[in-house]
């Protein structure tokens, strides 16, 4: 658990701590889990403009708009996974290092080059921490 502090810390710059806000505690031990869970709450923010059009789908609220657009970035995740041979449910150090380089690759059709490296620098040093 301490190579993995150190592994995080080296790479962590105070930039980069947006996606590790997310959820994953550097202070416990990183979990494929809480990998996956991050890139959904992180992708979910950095396509919430570009999810807006699902308003368009009725009223509702804040809560339930949040929650659909989390649905929708997690069946793109979930096809991610898929596409590259790995589990959504069962991620491994592998399968999300392939799903990531999928969104990385996609994310870069809707968003700034550098901010797309900059959130898979930010994943990626989570999976680097994976034993």
């Amino acid at each position: 658990m301490e190579e993995e502090k150190k592994i995080i810390k080296e790479c962590v710059t105070p930039e980069a701590n947006d996606c590790i806000s997310y959820g994953v505690d550097i202070n416990q031990e990183v979990t494929p889990i809480a990998i996956r869970d991050t890139i959904v709450s992180c992708f979910a923010d950095a396509h919430a403009k570009e999810l807006e059009h699902l308003r368009e789908f009725g009223e509702m609220s804040e809560d339930e708009f949040a929650e659909m657009k989390k649905m929708n970035v997690e069946m793109l995740i979930k096809k991610s996974f898929v596409d590259t041979g790995g589990d959504f449910e069962n991620p491994t150090k592998d399968s999300i290092e392939k799903a990531i380089n999928v969104l990385a690759a996609y994310a870069s059709n809707f968003r700034n080059q550098e901010i797309v490296q900059k959130n898979y620098h930010k994943v990626m040093c989570l999976v680097r921490a994976l034993k």
